[in-house]
């Protein structure tokens, strides 16, 4: 499995909108499985995307349908794709003996204006 998350990576990091892939195997109590955490540069129009260009012009959705077909090729392990909100802000409310946290996230789409509260 080590051999076959390290190609699914490569791949990965092959692709100028990304910026860093952390990837491993194992967890949950699985010995045949993996995840691949990637951060993606920074949304920007200085440069056009490349692996020389410090930021993307592609949004997370396009850039799944691009390495979808280059992970499926692999003939080492099935990579299932889906894009996740890295901003995590928040905080923690004690009522009794539980918390509550309110995570924060950031809206998406055309009319955000801003960040909004998500319910976790």
């Amino acid at each position: 499995m080590n051999n076959s998350i390290l190609k699914l990576g490569n791949v990965v990091k092959a692709d100028p909108a990304v910026q860093n892939v952390i990837a491993y195997t194992g967890g949950g109590g699985a010995t045949n499985g993996g995840s691949i955490n990637i951060a993606l540069k920074p949304l920007g129009k200085q440069c056009k995307e490349s692996l020389n260009c410090s930021v993307r012009q592609t949004g997370a959705p396009e850039i799944i349908n691009r390495l979808r077909p280059k992970l499926n090729r692999l003939p080492v392990a099935s990579a299932f794709l889906q894009a996740a909100q890295d901003l995590r802000i928040g905080g923690t409310v004690e009522r009794g003996a539980l918390p509550i946290h309110h995570p924060i996230g950031q809206r998406a789409g055309p009319g955000a204006l801003g960040p909004t509260a998500v319910a976790g």
